[in-house]
């Protein structure tokens, strides 16, 4: 008989058990968070829309379908298709699909990413042949899922947050995220990602031209912090990058994100006696032009570019007939309207008139604390204007960073990331939002409280039925501590990748615990079973073999069918999924060969006092 004390440490030295003790602290440190104040909240999870609400956010695609009848026979490669396809998509500067082709009737159906009028549409197509309809707001069924698949992962790019989407109408999408402010889900969802780059007004880089956009970098200047987006474009790209900057060294490289080009900039024409002539800091917004209707901004004392947006100057009190007649025939051509102002600097009936000009499709753009020159260059979209270095130009560069400067580390870091996030998720049709809305908790905190009675009488349900079982409060004890373990560990790898608790979270950690506790008892009842008389440790350690093979094969089972349910789900169903294979393998892989250590010890200890009593 091995002596009680070495028989007590063995125990306690024993590697599984340690694992599992250690595992489970960290897990619950993890949920607690101690260090962000001490308190009864798990601060480290994050609960779903039924807990604790989030944001509903709707979207418009705006799409324009049309039929174009060509003049001539299509050839058996339809390249003249293709070349109206290119021609529309350059014009336009949006992506153009070719839905149907009728050989027979030489008529085309074409889906062009973003709102188009149908004189312009014609203008474009008659060399081609004649545009026969057109339908604004008719989106297919294609687009419909590319935009959801894309913004969902823009959202949530590992899937844990439990984000859902879903068609509201022929042209509308739904979204419905936990755990997120309104206005931080509008910022992710509202960006196109749509990229243009341009030398002296000429289009040199699309967003179709990025290849690899690398890890981006942070770094303290005299104006504050500056960011940098490093990107690797194609080959093509970077031919026409070398054929437009030949022997423009110092140039600007213009580089926009979501270019509002369907829209007409309105300012305060008090705003023009603001503007500083001369730097530095530069790039800086220096002047306007009356015939171009376009802010001009240096980079230095020799270079500059004008911002290739439309923009006109008002009285933002009582706008002038000849400031009305200007919006109405810019009115012919913009779909919409963007306002370098708020209530405070234009009048109610200023913002009505656009409102009633505009479809009530204006949005109002504060400065804020924002410099004049930024505050100009985000209603333009413009991103940065690095200078063309003389080692550069004229040559096939292919690495381009976009740049640029806020004031604090954090704020230059989070908009770097995001910037970052929309190029990689870059849509094909242009959005806007429709609206944007919190959920409230469908469940509230009422609810939570009910959980935890609910979670208390179940344990004390448990108890009994294991005391009546086994009649043995050692046993009882052990696999109630057990399944205390296993639900920490499980919570806590959860929190650990950022898996959203939902109730269909919550569903599969039950699922877990309750068949933790089956496991349990079959190891158990294969101890127990033949009611060994005498000390035979590797009888024991057999009899347990067995039990583990049969809760092997059972774990693997689950695991497999969870995986499927993981590839082929979506929201609710795969973060159940997620749950529930992290809990079976934490089972597998820690809880049950330590609980199988620790019964093994009971027994053997009872057998070793009864061979000595015998």
């Amino acid at each position: 008989m091995l002596p009680r004390r070495g028989c007590t440490m063995s125990l306690y030295r024993n590697s599984r058990i340690v694992l599992l003790v250690s595992l489970t602290l960290l897990a619950l440190l993890g949920i607690w968070q101690p260090w962000r104040g001490l308190s009864f909240e798990f601060r480290g999870i994050t609960t779903g829309l039924d807990l604790a609400g989030g944001s509903r956010v709707v979207i418009r695609l705006e799409t324009t379908q049309a039929i174009i009848r060509f003049a001539q026979p299509f050839d058996e490669r339809l390249n003249s298709v293709k070349e109206m396809r290119d021609h529309l998509a350059d014009a336009l500067l949006s992506d153009v699909k070719v839905l149907d082709v009728n050989t027979g009737t030489r008529e085309v159906k074409v889906e062009i990413g973003t709102a188009v009028n149908e004189t312009v549409l014609g203008g474009l197509v008659e060399n081609f042949g004649e545009l026969l309809s057109i339908s604004k707001g008719a989106v297919s069924s294609a687009t419909m899922d590319e935009v959801a698949t894309t913004l969902l992962n823009r959202i949530d790019p590992t899937g844990l947050l439990g984000v859902q989407a879903r068609p509201a109408g022929t042209d509308l999408l739904l979204f419905e995220i936990p755990a997120m402010e309104p206005e931080k889900a509008k910022t992710l969802i509202e960006k196109e990602g749509k990229l243009e780059a341009f030398i002296e007004n000429t289009l040199v880089l699309r967003g179709v031209d990025i290849e690899i956009i690398y890890s981006v970098r942070v770094s303290s200047t005299q104006r504050g912090y500056q960011y940098e987006v490093p990107l690797r474009i194609s080959a093509d790209g970077a031919r026409r990058f070398a054929e437009s900057s030949q022997g423009k060294a110092g140039y600007p490289l213009v580089i926009y994100l979501d270019r509002p080009v369907d829209a007409l900039l309105v300012f305060d024409r008090g705003l023009l006696g603001r503007l500083t002539k001369a730097g530095p800091p530069y790039p800086l917004v220096t002047d306007y032009s009356e015939g171009r209707r376009q802010f001009y901004a240096k980079i230095d004392e020799t270079h500059g570019f004008y911002l290739l947006v439309h923009a006109l100057p008002i009285d933002p009190r009582n706008p002038g007939e000849n400031d009305i007649s200007l919006i109405q025939e810019f009115r012919k051509t913009k779909s919409r309207c963007i306002v370098l102002g708020d209530n405070s600097i234009f009048s109610p009936q200023t913002l009505e008139l656009l409102d009633n000009l505009f479809d009530n499709r204006v949005e109002l753009l504060p400065q804020g604390t924002m410099e004049i020159s930024d505050w100009i260059f985000k209603g333009c979209g413009m991103q940065s204007a690095p200078r063309i270095m003389e080692s550069i130009a004229g040559k096939e560069e292919r690495e381009v960073e976009i740049t640029g400067t806020r004031s604090t580390e954090a704020e230059a870091t989070r908009e770097a990331n995001e910037l970052r996030n929309v190029l990689s998720q870059r849509l094909t049709t242009k959005t806007a939002i429709v609206s944007t809305t919190f959920i409230p908790p469908r469940l509230g905190s009422e609810f939570a409280r009910e959980i935890k009675r609910a979670a208390f009488a179940a344990v004390i349900a448990i108890m009994a039925v294991l005391f009546v079982r086994y009649r043995d409060p050692a046993i009882t004890l052990l696999i109630l501590t057990t399944m205390g373990c296993e639900l920490i560990l499980t919570v806590g790898a959860a929190a650990a990748i950022r898996q959203t608790m939902g109730m269909a979270e919550i569903g599969g950690v039950l699922a877990v615990i309750g068949t933790g506790v089956e496991h349990q008892i079959i190891i158990t009842d294969e101890v127990l079973k033949g009611r060994i008389q005498e000390y035979r440790p590797r009888g024991i350690r057999g009899r347990i073999g067995r039990a583990f093979l049969t809760i092997l094969t059972a774990a693997l089972t689950t695991v497999a069918a969870m995986f499927m349910l993981l590839f082929i789900g979506f929201g609710a169903m795969k973060g159940f999924a997620i749950v529930t294979i992290l809990g079976v393998l934490i089972a597998v892989l820690i809880t049950r060969p330590a609980y199988g250590e620790i019964i093994n010890y009971i027994f053997r200890r009872r057998l070793e006092k009864a061979g000595s009593s015998g």
